[in-house]
């Protein structure tokens, strides 16, 4: 993934600009991160449901998995949560960068995808405890955070950028001259 990922645009996407918070990049570029990104998360959650189940007993009757104790287990549980790190900080520069994209700021990131995803975790613990006879507010402040995740999934993903070079950097749909 540290190699190229793509050229759409004109510029290449390698491991460096990866990671990088400054300038733009199109929506082909973003699917592009999202289409090696998937398969990677879902072998993640393969590997996962696999240790799961190598415990007969442990997860299906309710109990906890237990934590990796071997040193294969420990080094693979490792390199899985780096390399889920590592493309969960992907995601959010490469939001950061098509937010700039479309000539938004950083934060825009947290209006998008973090305070919506506080809502829910609140709707579902702290607001159904307290109001167990009327889940109606919890059902509403959940609405609200899907709304506001919808908003940003077509913000980031379907929506084109600005037009020519803005605050952030030139148009990067227009290939350099």
């Amino acid at each position: 993934m540290a190699e190229t990922l793509g050229s759409a645009g004109g510029n290449r996407m390698d491991g460096s600009s990866l990671f990088g918070l400054k300038g733009r990049i199109n929506r082909a570029r973003y699917w592009l991160f999202f289409l090696v990104a998937v398969p990677v998360i879902a072998a993640l959650f393969v590997a996962y449901y696999g240790y799961a189940m190598s415990f007969p007993g442990a997860y299906e009757n309710g109990g906890p998995t237990p934590l990796p104790s071997t040193p294969s287990a420990i080094a693979g549980a490792a390199v899985c949560w780096i390399v889920f790190a590592a493309l969960v900080l992907a995601w959010a520069a490469l939001t950061v960068r098509r937010l700039h994209d479309r000539d938004r700021p950083w934060w825009w990131l947290l209006v998008f995808f973090v305070f919506p995803n506080c809502l829910d975790v609140f709707s579902r613990y702290g607001l159904r405890a307290q109001l167990e006879p009327s889940p109606g507010a919890a059902l509403i402040i959940a609405g609200f955070a899907f709304a506001l995740n919808l908003w940003g999934v077509v913000e980031t993903g379907f929506l084109r950028g600005t037009p020519g070079d803005n605050r952030y950097g030139p148009n990067p749909a227009r290939p350099k001259a």
